[in-house]
């Protein structure tokens, strides 16, 4: 189903790498410095699904308003990484890794990002 809907995405917002994600906070976590929890639950290669090498990736809570601001796409995942400070660190990790050895030029992240938020992991 989700692929399905990528492909008919994809006519309006073109993308090398779309991933449909969940985002949990810790259950045990509170305060607005706290980190959110991704989960990579379907990520596709123009037409190949692949698998997160890790089961959840944190992510700084501030790159949650980036996240829901108004860009569909990031053009560069290498250049963006450069130019958020606050989201530099995530470079080292598997997931991110994975991502660049891909050689992603445009990653749906808005499109990637319609799941549900708030669920425990």
């Amino acid at each position: 189903m989700l692929g399905g809907i990528l492909r008919i995405v994809r006519h309006f917002v073109p993308f090398d790498i779309a991933t449909c994600a969940e985002y949990a906070t810790e259950p045990s976590a509170s305060g607005s410095d706290n980190p959110v929890l991704v989960r990579g639950r379907y990520a596709v290669d123009n037409d190949g699904r692949f698998y997160w090498p890790a089961r959840w990736l944190r992510i700084p809570r501030v790159m949650m308003d980036w996240i829901n601001g108004k860009e569909l796409a990031v053009p560069d995942v290498d250049a963006f990484l450069r130019a958020h400070p606050s989201f530099r660190s995530l470079r080292s990790n598997p997931v991110v890794q994975t991502y660049l050895a891909r050689n992603v030029e445009r990653h749906a992240y808005q499109v990637a990002y319609l799941t549900v938020r708030g669920s425990s992991p």
